[in-house]
């Protein structure tokens, strides 16, 4: 099979887009020292969120990155809250392509985890961050995103119509200038995956 950084040394095949979907990258935020006085907010926070997509319309899918960081928990906890059928988990499994390429075809994605948030802007998504680290802030001043942002911190304050009204109003595209810097910055998609 292919080295897994491939999937960065090129644009990616472009994928057709799946209608009215959108993805949410978790994490959990009841492992992480400093941030686990919001982890019920958070949790709380993107079931809402998920609720309000669901009502108009969209089909949404919870991705875990990396179960054992605790994505998949994370995930648990919100399914536990919320069924409908157009609600769904993907986890990965190790299938690199399958994973990205269904990933690849979201409308939108709400991401917390750093690696999706790249992967959005790679397959040239609208990505809302959900912001927990400097290095998320750092990457998004480098590429001179202009689009919304969602941090952890006092997350529960956030207003979930414009969050949902974020991906409206996106119109940021990352230039071709990044995306060549940016070739070979990748290495081990695994190990990619859990940072």
């Amino acid at each position: 099979s292919t080295r897994p950084d491939i999937v960065f040394q090129h644009t990616p095949k472009p994928l057709a887009v799946i209608p009215d979907s959108v993805g949410i990258s978790v994490i959990d935020l009841s492992s992480r020292e400093a941030l686990k006085h919001e982890d019920e907010n958070y949790v709380t926070f993107l079931s809402k969120l998920t609720q309000r997509l669901l009502a108009e319309g969209k089909s949404v899918y919870l991705y875990s990155f990396c179960k054992a960081e605790g994505d998949e928990t994370t995930i648990d906890r919100i399914l536990a809250e919320l069924k409908h059928p157009n609600l769904k988990a993907v986890k990965y499994d190790g299938d690199i392509d399958k994973f990205l390429q269904f990933f690849g075809s979201m409308e939108a994605i709400y991401t917390t985890r750093f690696h999706a948030m790249i992967l959005g802007f790679v397959y040239n998504r609208i990505v809302i961050p959900i912001i927990y680290s400097k290095k998320m802030t750092q990457v998004l001043d480098d590429i001179k995103f202009c689009g919304s942002i969602i941090p952890i911190e006092n997350i529960s304050q956030q207003d979930i119509s414009k969050c949902v009204n974020y991906m409206r109003t996106y119109d940021y595209v990352l230039p071709d200038s990044i995306r060549e810097e940016s070739k070979g910055m990748f290495g081990d998609f695994d190990k990619f995956l859990s940072t």
